[in-house]
């Protein structure tokens, strides 16, 4: 499954969006605004209006048509817990006001009936196939209709070529017709043995890291069977500037005051109903099985401001690192669409959010449109870049470190090399490896390659990817490789000598940072209360080296004079990395 735009074939990669608010009355234009923003500034394409939410305000809609943001756009209607689809006049009136309300809007590109409506997937008709849709196709038969969110298609009722409705009635295709060709999955839940919350349910099956992930050579183009992933991510919760700013001191932790109890029971799947006093029980996903899985088990019920900011950064961390390979893995077989679960948060919590609760403009801790968590920084650096490389381990035990592949899903050809920089953790460089590519052609192609690497550097070294053309041009950024979980990690420096050198402010109401390192740091990240995004974040420094960057403030003009902006910004703004978080 794929899409063409303007007769292009297209790799779609982004996120799903749900309600930046639980309370609609706090909805606004520029929070809505800075979100399309953000996903665009992230090299996002595409987002999915999930249909257990809202249609979005008419903001949202004019920011993704101007920015060329495309929609995949769901009605509202899930097929869990009383929430399917009803064949009611109401429901008739709400539907034809929305489509034709929306259908002027050129980013929307298809139509789906439903979130997981797994009748639609298995049976020939439904009330989705014999009222919902043929309802949308008499008010816009311009787009594509879709059966479900995830679906095999249609046997009748669409045209083959494109989807768009041709009058006939809709008839499904079944798993005995096709391939699987839209995927949700996979999800990491959060869980906890000791800890239980009204989200998440404690499981004794191993947990893959992806770190490495394991490389399988697949045959990759449109010519070949293929996937679209409109649904998969992993639970995390949001930064310290975030999440202390909603609840009280003594719940400073990520299991909030355990001497107030919380008795939950199972309700449905993951969901589970909580009575008690512990407010942290009732912050969706607990983070305990991501934070053991990547670092030394440590005791999540203690509380304070140091102990709760280390606990958010593990779990931002590992979180990142564990969807980090699945994309990985996503960008070495022959899959067309990557839409994350999901784009933003709707209150400072537990969540599965890119980017933090941002819908309300000064609310306190919080940034407008959402602060950035780490794995965001990724996508916009190298994971959702056209041009991608990365390295893991082959299949094999006896393999070495360093099986590598170059993938360009663009819509140009390439022509340039993938650097490998491989250091040992205590500073010193362990080699420098190139490889350069002739004429990978546009989504059909992929190459692979392997380091010089053996099994024995594991816990040892760490690889530095990067890409440019033959013009010298960056083709993708910083990507940081490690064979193994922070926890395994031999000779990194607990204390690096990391040092904020200066912070200036420009002109223009941004601010400019120098950093200092004495010895290598991984997984650099700031955060600041102030209202803004780095550019970059979440990134690697070697021994002895600077790094410039620049905070771009997004309210400029709401500070009184230079001078108390400069230290508003310095006073709240905070570093971490890696290896202080180790043990």
């Amino acid at each position: 499954m794929y899409f063409r735009i303007n007769g292009r074939a297209l790799w779609a990669r982004g996120a799903n969006v749900v309600p930046m608010s639980q309370l609609e009355g706090r909805l606004t234009d520029k929070g809505h605004q800075a979100l399309v923003q953000s996903a665009v500034a992230a090299n996002m394409n595409m987002l999915r209006i999930w249909g257990g939410g809202m249609f979005m305000p008419r903001s949202f809609y004019e920011a993704c048509d101007k920015l060329g943001v495309l929609l995949y756009h769901d009605l509202m209607f899930v097929e869990e817990q009383y929430h399917s689809a009803e064949k009611t006049n109401d429901v008739e009136e709400e539907m034809r006001f929305t489509i034709r309300t929306l259908l002027t809007h050129p980013s929307i590109i298809l139509w789906n009936s439903c979130n997981e409506c797994s009748r639609s997937q298995n049976i020939s008709s439904d009330i989705y196939s014999q009222f919902v849709l043929p309802l949308v196709a008499q008010e816009d038969g311009t787009r594509p209709i879709w059966g479900s969110s995830p679906s095999f298609g249609f046997t009748t009722g669409v045209f083959g070529i494109d989807g768009i409705p041709n009058g006939n009635n809709l008839t499904y295709m079944t798993q005995r017709n096709v391939n699987k060709i839209e995927i949700h999955g996979p999800y990491n839940h959060g869980a906890s043995k000791k800890f239980s919350t009204v989200n998440g349910q404690w499981s004794n099956s191993s947990y893959n890291t992806l770190t490495p992930f394991h490389l399988n050579r697949h045959e990759i183009g449109l010519s070949y069977p293929n996937h679209f992933v409109s649904e998969f991510g992993a639970s995390v919760f949001s930064s310290f500037e975030s999440m202390h700013a909603v609840i009280s001191r003594k719940n400073w932790g990520l299991h909030g005051d355990t001497r107030e109890k919380s008795n939950c029971t199972t309700v449905y799947e993951n969901a589970n109903e909580c009575f008690g006093t512990n407010v942290l029980s009732q912050r969706n996903y607990p983070c305990d099985n991501h934070i053991e899985a990547y670092f030394t088990k440590v005791n999540l019920s203690i509380t304070g401001e140091e102990a709760f900011r280390s606990q958010l950064y593990k779990c931002m961390i590992s979180q990142m690192l564990w969807m980090k390979g699945t994309i990985e893995v996503f960008r070495s077989q022959n899959s067309y669409g990557t839409l994350i679960w999901q784009l933003n948060d709707n209150w400072p919590t537990g969540s599965w959010g890119l980017v933090e609760y941002g819908s309300y403009e000064n609310e306190k801790g919080q940034v407008l449109g959402g602060r950035w968590k780490p794995l965001m920084h990724l996508l916009k650096r190298s994971l959702f870049r056209d041009v991608f490389a990365s390295c893991g381990m082959g299949c094999n035990d006896e393999d070495n470190l360093g099986k590598c592949f170059v993938r360009n899903n663009g819509n140009v050809q390439f022509t340039g090399k993938v650097i490998a920089n491989v250091w040992f953790f205590s500073g010193e460089l362990h080699s420098r490896q190139s490889f350069h590519f002739t004429s990978l052609e546009p989504h059909d192609s992929i190459e692979y390659f392997n380091l010089e690497l053996g099994r024995e550097f594991r816990n040892s070294t760490f690889v530095l990817l990067s890409i440019v053309d033959d013009e010298l041009m960056e083709r993708m950024g910083q990507h940081l490789v490690i064979w193994n979980t922070p926890s395994h990690l031999h000779g990194l420096a607990r204390n690096p000598g990391l040092t904020i050198l200066s912070v200036v402010a420009l002109d223009n109401g941004n601010f400019e940072i120098l950093l200092g390192a004495d010895k290598i740091s991984l997984y650099i990240y700031l955060t600041s209360s102030m209202q803004g995004t780095f550019e970059d974040n979440a990134f690697c420094m070697l021994a002895a080296s600077t790094k410039k960057l620049l905070f771009i403030s997004t309210t400029k003009s709401s500070y009184p004079i230079q001078s108390n902006i400069t230290d508003l910004f310095v006073k709240t703004l905070r570093i971490e990395h890696l290896a202080n978080n180790t043990t």
